[in-house]
């Protein structure tokens, strides 16, 4: 079977409110294989391994982890990581964690975001712009606003899944 390579590369955009040369957010972004075994007992487990390409249908979990790297804490409010949805790939619905975040989405490539229901602009038939509710294989990136102080050294991880088309 092709395989379809994915480029795991993706960038954790950081939006926060200090200069760019300051910024005292590290981000780590994993990328993963989800798999699912049925044990003897009839039960599901899933199994993760790391991701080097990934074929149509398979599940990918991402996994962003923002540590606060500077000596100071920093205000609830004040910063947002933001995790792309890569081409080929469409957001698996309901599968972003978003505990101490607002979670927003966005369906045209992160100039905007929006809780759902996110509005995109489509050409309808007649050839005119309209705007209409995008559903979650719309989506092109979710940003996750931070609405806890992160205290020095503290660290919150962020999960999403994408299904390879």
């Amino acid at each position: 079977m092709k395989k379809y390579f994915i480029s795991f590369i993706l960038i954790a955009l950081v939006s926060f409110g200090f200069a760019q040369n300051d910024n005292p957010l590290e981000i780590n972004l994993e990328a993963f294989i989800v798999s699912t075994i049925t044990k003897e007992d009839g039960s599901s487990e899933e199994l993760f391994s790391a991701a080097e390409s990934a074929r149509p249908g398979q599940i990918v979990e991402y996994r962003v982890s923002v540590k606060n790297s500077s000596d100071t804490s920093l205000p609830a409010g004040n910063a947002a990581v933001t995790g792309p949805i890569p081409a080929g790939t469409m957001y698996q619905a309901d599968s972003a964690s978003f505990e101490e975040a607002q979670l927003e989405f966005s369906a045209d490539g992160g100039q905007s975001f929006s809780m759902p229901p996110v509005m995109m602009i489509v050409v309808n038939e007649e050839g005119k712009e309209v705007e209409v509710e995008a559903s979650p294989e719309d989506y092109t990136a979710l940003r996750w606003n931070i609405l806890k102080t992160l205290e020095p050294d503290e660290v919150l991880v962020y999960v999403y899944r994408v299904i390879v088309r």
